[in-house]
């Protein structure tokens, strides 16, 4: 099944409650690769080894969500986050992370933004809305 997700739709959720204000998200995971040695060939082989990935998220600040976010990452605690979609068909990701950078900016004239950047810690699932 493939989908377009518009980012106005995809959602992201901590510990069960919607982050409200989001102004973008993005997910990226990485592997390492390790090298095979065969001799006589001058080319690489490789195998996938460990798979990481991370969120990094915007968010219009507000004083109840800084709070919440700077203990958690004070704490070391692992967040249960949501990423996704929240229209029926659409694919969302479930998974706990750890805060590992966190960030706020109150520019002159524009808007007060928390930045937050999470790694995922274990393997996360995916499902689709229905």
């Amino acid at each position: 099944m493939a989908s377009k997700l518009d980012g106005s739709y995809v959602l992201l959720k901590i510990n069960d409650t919607t982050v409200a204000g989001q102004t973008d998200s993005t997910m990226s995971l990485d592997a390492e690769m390790v090298n095979v040695i065969i001799s006589g060939g001058r080319f690489n082989e490789v195998l996938t080894g460990k798979i990481s990935y991370n969120v990094n998220v915007s968010i219009v600040y507000d004083d109840a969500t800084w709070l919440t976010l700077y203990d958690a990452f004070k704490n070391g605690t692992d967040l249960s986050m949501y990423m996704g979609g929240v229209n029926v068909g659409d694919v969302y990701f479930t998974f706990n992370a750890k805060i590992n950078g966190i960030s706020r900016s109150h520019p002159m004239g524009g808007l007060s933004i928390i930045t937050l950047s999470v790694v995922g810690n274990g393997e996360p699932t995916y499902s689709t809305v229905i």
